[in-house]
């Protein structure tokens, strides 16, 4: 199969994706089709396609935090489960490119055991618990890659 591919981030990309059950609270927040412009003209916001481009796998983005730092987050469609090597290794590239720019990326996911494997495939290490951090209450945990 053919590899997933980045592309900047356009609005059009979020309304097309259909976005898994779990991040809609988050996709459908306002903010986030303009944060993510705003990232993708630092070229810190992209979209993940499907190999002919057409359909929309996730998005994701780099914050940058403070200087040398940024948190990244992935909101994934219901469609990457149908391309789940080439969405994760085109995740991975890009982590690798944006570490060549940053000593520590951060991400905070939410404590259960998909998401652990997930994030220790992908380089991460987990550093803590973050209590009642998430939208509806739920703990998260924080991960780095440094």
């Amino acid at each position: 199969m053919a590899p997933a591919r980045l592309t900047p981030f356009t609005a059009e990309h979020l309304d097309r994706m259909n976005v898994k059950a779990n991040a809609r609270a988050v996709a459908g927040r306002p903010e986030m089709k303009t944060a993510l412009a705003r990232l993708a003209s630092m070229n810190l916001g992209f979209t993940i396609l499907s190999s002919d481009g057409g359909t929309v796998l996730g998005v994701m983005g780099a914050v940058p935090t403070l200087p040398g730092i940024c948190e990244v987050f992935i909101v994934a469609s219901e469609d990457q489960a149908k391309h789940p090597i080439s969405f994760a290794k085109c995740v991975r590239k890009e982590l690798y490119t944006l570490k060549e720019k940053y000593r520590r990326i951060q991400a905070v996911a939410v404590n259960d055991d998909f998401h652990t494997r997930w994030l220790s495939w992908l380089g991460f290490e987990a550093e803590g618990l973050l209590r009642s951090y998430g939208l509806e209450g739920e703990d998260m945990v924080m991960w780095s890659m440094v």
